[in-house]
Protein backbone atom coordinates (compact mmCIF):
# COMPACT_ATOMS: atom_id res chain seq x y z
CA UNK A 1 0.00 0.00 0.00
CA UNK A 2 1.33 3.41 -1.04
CA UNK A 3 1.80 5.91 1.77
CA UNK A 4 -0.24 9.11 1.41
CA UNK A 5 1.86 12.18 0.73
CA UNK A 6 0.26 15.21 2.32
CA UNK A 7 -0.04 17.99 -0.25
CA UNK A 8 -2.56 20.12 1.64
CA UNK A 9 -1.80 23.80 1.11
CA UNK A 10 0.34 23.17 -1.97
CA UNK A 11 -0.39 24.98 -5.21
CA UNK A 12 -0.61 23.24 -8.58
CA UNK A 13 -1.14 25.75 -11.40
CA UNK A 14 -4.41 27.46 -10.35
CA UNK A 15 -5.40 24.71 -7.87
CA UNK A 16 -4.61 24.71 -4.16
CA UNK A 17 -5.02 21.34 -2.43
CA UNK A 18 -7.26 21.65 0.63
CA UNK A 19 -7.90 18.15 2.05
CA UNK A 20 -7.64 14.48 1.13
CA UNK A 21 -11.02 12.95 0.24
CA UNK A 22 -9.99 9.33 -0.27
CA UNK A 23 -9.53 7.25 -3.40
CA UNK A 24 -6.47 9.35 -4.35
CA UNK A 25 -8.63 12.49 -4.67
CA UNK A 26 -8.03 15.89 -3.13
CA UNK A 27 -10.54 18.64 -2.59
CA UNK A 28 -8.99 21.65 -4.32
CA UNK A 29 -9.86 25.32 -4.67
CA UNK A 30 -9.21 27.12 -7.93
CA UNK A 31 -7.92 30.72 -7.92
CA UNK A 32 -11.35 31.82 -9.12
CA UNK A 33 -12.97 30.25 -6.01
CA UNK A 34 -14.47 27.06 -7.49
CA UNK A 35 -13.86 23.84 -5.55
CA UNK A 36 -13.59 20.37 -7.01
CA UNK A 37 -12.18 16.93 -6.19
CA UNK A 38 -9.13 16.18 -8.36
CA UNK A 39 -7.02 13.03 -8.64
CA UNK A 40 -3.62 13.67 -7.03
CA UNK A 41 -1.89 12.28 -10.16
CA UNK A 42 -3.65 14.88 -12.35
CA UNK A 43 -2.63 17.66 -9.97
CA UNK A 44 1.02 16.63 -9.81
CA UNK A 45 1.54 16.06 -13.54
CA UNK A 46 -0.35 19.24 -14.53
CA UNK A 47 -3.12 17.46 -16.42
CA UNK A 48 -5.62 19.51 -14.41
CA UNK A 49 -4.55 23.16 -14.19
CA UNK A 50 -7.82 24.84 -13.20
CA UNK A 51 -11.58 24.42 -13.03
CA UNK A 52 -11.75 25.59 -16.63
CA UNK A 53 -11.26 29.31 -16.02
CA UNK A 54 -7.67 29.18 -17.32
CA UNK A 55 -8.90 27.95 -20.70
CA UNK A 56 -11.60 30.62 -20.74
CA UNK A 57 -9.02 33.33 -19.98
CA UNK A 58 -6.59 32.11 -22.63
CA UNK A 59 -9.27 31.64 -25.30
CA UNK A 60 -10.93 34.93 -24.34
CA UNK A 61 -7.63 36.80 -24.62
CA UNK A 62 -6.88 35.05 -27.90
CA UNK A 63 -10.26 36.00 -29.34
CA UNK A 64 -9.65 39.63 -28.33
CA UNK A 65 -6.15 39.71 -29.83
CA UNK A 66 -7.38 41.11 -33.14
CA UNK A 67 -9.41 43.92 -31.61
CA UNK A 68 -8.50 47.59 -31.45
CA UNK A 69 -8.74 47.53 -27.65
CA UNK A 70 -6.23 44.66 -27.47
CA UNK A 71 -3.92 46.59 -29.80
CA UNK A 72 -4.03 49.65 -27.50
CA UNK A 73 -3.47 47.41 -24.44
CA UNK A 74 -0.47 45.83 -26.13
CA UNK A 75 0.91 49.25 -27.17
CA UNK A 76 0.76 50.40 -23.54
CA UNK A 77 2.88 47.43 -22.39
CA UNK A 78 5.24 47.72 -25.36
CA UNK A 79 5.95 51.39 -24.50
CA UNK A 80 6.72 50.58 -20.88
CA UNK A 81 9.06 47.73 -21.78
CA UNK A 82 10.78 49.11 -24.88
CA UNK A 83 10.88 52.90 -24.79
CA UNK A 84 13.40 54.45 -22.36
CA UNK A 85 11.29 57.61 -21.91
CA UNK A 86 8.44 55.44 -20.53
CA UNK A 87 10.61 53.14 -18.38
CA UNK A 88 9.97 55.15 -15.19
CA UNK A 89 6.20 54.75 -15.56
CA UNK A 90 4.17 51.94 -14.10
CA UNK A 91 1.01 50.06 -15.02
CA UNK A 92 -1.36 49.35 -12.15
CA UNK A 93 -1.35 45.74 -10.94
CA UNK A 94 -4.93 45.13 -12.10
CA UNK A 95 -4.06 46.00 -15.70
CA UNK A 96 -1.78 43.01 -16.09
CA UNK A 97 -5.03 41.32 -17.03
CA UNK A 98 -6.62 42.32 -20.34
CA UNK A 99 -10.15 41.60 -19.11
CA UNK A 100 -9.75 43.95 -16.13
CA UNK A 101 -8.31 46.62 -18.44
CA UNK A 102 -11.39 46.33 -20.70
CA UNK A 103 -13.70 46.33 -17.70
CA UNK A 104 -12.12 49.58 -16.45
CA UNK A 105 -11.66 51.39 -19.78
CA UNK A 106 -14.37 49.92 -22.00
CA UNK A 107 -13.74 49.24 -25.67
CA UNK A 108 -11.61 51.67 -27.66
CA UNK A 109 -14.22 53.85 -29.47
CA UNK A 110 -12.55 53.87 -32.91
CA UNK A 111 -9.22 53.90 -34.72
CA UNK A 112 -8.91 57.65 -34.07
CA UNK A 113 -8.55 56.99 -30.33
CA UNK A 114 -5.68 55.69 -28.26
CA UNK A 115 -4.88 55.41 -24.57
CA UNK A 116 -3.93 58.75 -23.02
CA UNK A 117 -2.54 59.49 -19.57
CA UNK A 118 -4.34 62.54 -18.17
CA UNK A 119 -1.38 63.45 -15.93
CA UNK A 120 1.81 62.73 -17.88
CA UNK A 121 3.87 62.43 -14.70
CA UNK A 122 1.82 59.44 -13.52
CA UNK A 123 1.54 55.89 -14.82
CA UNK A 124 -1.26 53.88 -16.37
CA UNK A 125 -4.31 53.32 -14.15
CA UNK A 126 -8.11 53.72 -14.42
CA UNK A 127 -7.97 57.09 -12.63
CA UNK A 128 -5.28 58.49 -14.93
CA UNK A 129 -6.29 57.15 -18.35
CA UNK A 130 -8.88 57.93 -20.99
CA UNK A 131 -9.52 57.22 -24.65
CA UNK A 132 -8.40 60.32 -26.55
CA UNK A 133 -7.93 61.47 -30.13
CA UNK A 134 -4.47 62.41 -31.42
CA UNK A 135 -5.49 66.07 -31.21
CA UNK A 136 -6.53 65.69 -27.55
CA UNK A 137 -3.28 63.89 -26.79
CA UNK A 138 -1.28 66.55 -28.60
CA UNK A 139 -2.86 69.19 -26.37
CA UNK A 140 -1.97 67.10 -23.32
CA UNK A 141 1.78 66.90 -23.96
CA UNK A 142 4.09 68.19 -21.23
CA UNK A 143 6.14 70.19 -23.77
CA UNK A 144 3.18 72.29 -24.91
CA UNK A 145 3.23 76.06 -24.64
CA UNK A 146 0.14 77.42 -22.91
CA UNK A 147 -1.22 80.92 -23.30
CA UNK A 148 -3.70 82.31 -20.81
CA UNK A 149 -6.08 84.95 -22.09
CA UNK A 150 -9.49 86.17 -20.85
CA UNK A 151 -9.57 83.45 -18.20
CA UNK A 152 -8.91 80.65 -20.70
CA UNK A 153 -5.71 78.58 -20.70
CA UNK A 154 -5.08 76.84 -24.02
CA UNK A 155 -2.25 75.42 -26.07
CA UNK A 156 -1.10 77.19 -29.20
CA UNK A 157 -2.91 74.55 -31.28
CA UNK A 158 -6.14 75.15 -29.38
CA UNK A 159 -5.83 78.93 -29.79
CA UNK A 160 -5.13 78.39 -33.50
CA UNK A 161 -8.41 76.45 -33.81
CA UNK A 162 -10.33 79.06 -31.86
CA UNK A 163 -8.96 82.19 -33.56
CA UNK A 164 -8.25 80.91 -37.05
CA UNK A 165 -4.68 82.18 -36.79
CA UNK A 166 -1.93 79.91 -38.09
CA UNK A 167 -0.07 77.92 -35.44
CA UNK A 168 3.23 79.32 -36.75
CA UNK A 169 1.92 82.90 -36.45
CA UNK A 170 0.94 82.44 -32.79
CA UNK A 171 4.24 80.72 -32.02
CA UNK A 172 6.29 83.53 -33.64
CA UNK A 173 4.34 86.18 -31.73
CA UNK A 174 4.84 84.24 -28.50
CA UNK A 175 8.62 84.06 -29.05
CA UNK A 176 8.72 87.78 -29.83
CA UNK A 177 7.46 88.36 -26.28
CA UNK A 178 4.11 89.90 -27.17
CA UNK A 179 1.28 89.98 -24.64
CA UNK A 180 -1.48 87.33 -24.87
CA UNK A 181 -3.85 89.97 -26.34
CA UNK A 182 -1.29 90.84 -29.04
CA UNK A 183 -0.44 87.19 -29.71
CA UNK A 184 -4.07 86.28 -30.28
CA UNK A 185 -5.03 89.43 -32.14
CA UNK A 186 -6.28 88.91 -35.67
CA UNK A 187 -4.56 92.16 -36.71
CA UNK A 188 -1.73 91.98 -39.22
CA UNK A 189 1.90 92.08 -38.01
CA UNK A 190 2.51 95.65 -39.20
CA UNK A 191 -0.64 96.80 -37.34
CA UNK A 192 0.69 95.28 -34.11
CA UNK A 193 3.97 97.21 -34.45
CA UNK A 194 2.17 100.59 -34.41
Amino acid sequence: MTKLIDIAGQKFNRWTALEYKGERKWLCRCECGNEREILSFNLKNGKSKSCGCLHTDVVGTHLLSGTLTYKRFHQMWWRIKNKPEYAHLSVCEEWKDLHTFISDMGECPSNEYSLDRIDNTKGYSPENCRWATMKQQGNNRSVNIFIEYNGERKTIAEWSDKTGLLHSCILKRFHRGLSPAEILSTKKRRELKK
